[in-house]
């Protein structure tokens, strides 16, 4: 309780000043629960909590059953029913209304009873026995009470029980509870509702199940250290999965299956006391991390080595750190600079198959793809999705810049004078020649953008904006039945995102992708920076292009910047931005023969008004696959294909 009054036992506590101002506010909201002048408990309390208090403040509650309790009130005793203890006269009614009131209101069933219990003195009965069987004793009670109330003059004066009794508005199996109850219970604490439960389990069968728990493999997450340290389990487990295992386990160790705890009690100690979940692993983890933590746990390693690793792992995660930290920095910037910077994010979604159907016969036919780049607009926070599939074009490098571009052209306002691009680090479709020519020539053919600044997430750690996009296509894919073609993926997308802003859908088509192939004979990728020195694209964490200076790219490589001049003999910027880029596709993708024979025998699962889509194909059998890259963001990817000799 709150505060507490010395007469009935306890020390009346001192409010601090800030404690004060709360109980001024507070005031007009505690005077419908509690009695004025002081403030009893928290408003936040629990409402079994507050009935309680209303009981232990004799005001007007209603019971479990539904039965209301009146207020208890103050009845003065003037005439009092006993006529020679004189109560009434001994304790006058304003001390009356006084005791009365500190009963109430200042004191909780603790106090309480420790009051009844100074209030009331007993003595044994003597034995009494009866005439015709004197060896029985005989007695109705086994102890006499005398009850006393303090007078204004703090003097005690014996009352008789009933006088006492109407006095603080109590039954009198209260008094002779209270007073039970000094030898078991001293200190007067209420025990109601403090009982163990029946079915609580023992400390023995708790360690089971935390032994049991603490020997799953966990793994961390990589994406948010700071704010969380949930742990993940396999994405095959559930909690119905492991009980069944634990009780398997406990079973051969011949524990009877009464002694096994149930369920309930196993998933109500893994929701508590644990902050694990399921996810998959493969879209969690990092390869770094995964390959260092092997080797920090093989005994083959030695002390020297362990303590390597752990600084290697210091120094990757704290790239990672400070990779997501540029990144919230360039989205704050770009806010404040009302349209002149504009911060990017585009990804490339895992392929859809098409058709994706539930027959099993699909498993073992080749399928064709169909691709989804989103571009995700960190300031206006939209998605912006750009769909084709496989028979339109493939998915490499010179497929994801003429998205990009496609996008550069369509929304970025003439007010903008800086992107910044952010995307993983997978070298064939986002970090090569390919693209940074594409990025050249929009620099070159846009009358504001100055500079283009395209920076990388860190390999298995770049979960981002599109990837949220990427869940809930996936997550809408679920409530979705059979999808036959392209379109019905469009669709799919579409209905993904109810709220605003929704995605917003290009179906790109073959005159839409572009080729670097003309401007790739203008220039020298070359292998060496301009002081001679070895470059390597994988490694690099940022590239930077500006507008006045279209021959050169200036790259963050380990922490230092490097400049790299591509420009040929005989080429000047005039001639570059002049260059025309040829489509890639002027007749659409070829796919190859087998894959059309595969897709030829499951048009006897799909409706026939979609069956003109796969007649309409175009099979080759040496189809090439133009530009195709790996999925893999991988650091160590060889980009010995996207860079050639100085000369």
């Amino acid at each position: 309780m709150c505060d507490r009054n010395s007469e009935f036992g306890g020390e009346e506590e001192a409010l601090a000043p800030e404690e004060k101002e709360e109980e001024e506010e507070d005031g007009q909201e505690k005077k419908a629960l509690f009695r004025p002048k002081k403030r009893i408990c928290k408003p936040h309390l629990h409402k079994k909590s507050i009935a309680k208090e209303k009981v232990e403040r004799g005001l007007e509650h209603v019971t479990r059953s539904g039965r209301v309790k009146k207020a208890k009130v103050f009845k003065p005793q003037t005439i009092c029913k006993c006529l020679k203890q004189l109560c009434s006269i001994k304790i006058d009614v304003l001390r009356q209304k006084e005791i009365f009131d500190a009963f109430y209101l200042h004191s909780d069933w603790t106090q309480k009873t420790l009051f009844i219990r100074g209030s009331v003195q007993t003595k044994p009965v003597a034995s009494k026995k009866s005439a015709l069987f004197p060896l029985i004793a005989s007695k109705n009670r086994d102890i006499n009470c005398s009850y006393r109330f303090v007078d204004t003059n703090k003097i005690s004066q014996e009352v008789c029980r009933d006088f006492f009794l109407e006095c603080l508005q109590v039954p009198a199996s209260r008094v002779y509870a209270a007073i039970k109850s000094t030898t078991e219970n001293p200190s007067g604490k209420e025990n109601r509702g403090r009982a163990p439960p029946k079915n609580k389990i023992t400390e023995q069968q708790r360690q089971w199940i935390t032994q049991f728990i603490d020997q799953i493999p966990q793994y961390e997450s990589h994406y948010g250290r700071k704010q969380s340290a949930r742990k993940y389990l396999s994405p095959t487990l559930n909690v119905i999965t492991l009980y069944r295992e634990f009780k398997r386990v406990m079973e051969f160790r011949n524990i009877n299956e009464d002694e096994i705890p149930k369920e309930n009690i196993f998933r109500s100690i893994f929701n508590t006391e644990y902050n694990l979940s399921f996810k998959k692993r493969h879209t969690d983890t990092c390869k770094t991390c995964d390959e260092m933590k092997t080797k920090f746990q093989s005994r083959l390693t030695s002390t020297a080595r362990k303590n390597e690793l752990e600084k290697e792992k210091e120094k990757h995660l704290s790239l990672v750190e400070r990779t997501n930290a540029s990144f919230r920095n360039d989205i704050e910037a770009a806010i404040e600079s009302k349209g002149k910077t504009a911060v990017l994010t585009f990804d490339l979604q895992k392929t859809l198959e098409t058709p994706s159907l539930t027959t099993s016969v699909v498993f073992y036919k080749r399928q064709l793809w169909t691709y989804n780049l989103c571009v995700y607009d960190e300031i206006e926070k939209k998605g912006y999705m750009y769909v084709w599939a496989e028979n339109i074009a493939s998915r490499g490098g010179q497929e994801v810049g003429s998205c990009l571009i496609k996008h550069l052209n369509n929304h970025i306002s003439n007010e903008t004078t800086k992107i910044i691009l952010n995307s993983d680090s997978c070298p064939g479709q986002n970090r090569n020649i390919k693209l940074t020519l594409f990025l050249k020539k929009f620099l070159s053919e846009h009358s504001t953008v100055e500079s283009i600044e395209q920076k990388f997430f860190v390999s298995g750690h770049s979960y981002n904006s599109c990837d949220r996009c990427f869940s809930l296509i996936e997550k809408r894919k679920r409530f979705t039945g059979d999808v036959y073609t392209p379109d019905d993926w469009i669709k799919v997308i579409s209905e993904s995102k109810v709220s605003e802003p929704k995605f917003e859908i290009t179906k790109m088509l073959p005159e839409d992708f572009i080729s670097s192939e003309q401007l790739e004979k203008m220039i020298v990728n070359r292998k060496k920076d301009v002081q001679k020195v070895k470059i390597n694209w994988n490694h690099f964490r940022k590239i930077l292009y500006l507008k006045n200076d279209l021959f050169h790219i200036i790259v963050e490589e380990k922490d230092t910047w490097k400049h790299i001049d591509i420009q040929k003999r005989g080429i000047d910027e005039t001639e570059f931005c002049e260059t025309p880029m040829e489509c890639l596709y002027p007749n659409g993708n070829e796919i190859n023969q087998k894959m059309f024979d595969d897709l030829m025998e499951l048009l006897k699962f799909i409706p026939s008004k979609h069956q003109t889509f796969y007649h309409n194909l175009i099979p080759a059998r040496d189809a090439i696959d133009f530009g195709l890259a790996s999925d893999s963001e991988d650091e160590s990817y060889d980009d010995d294909v996207i860079i050639v000799d100085d000369e």
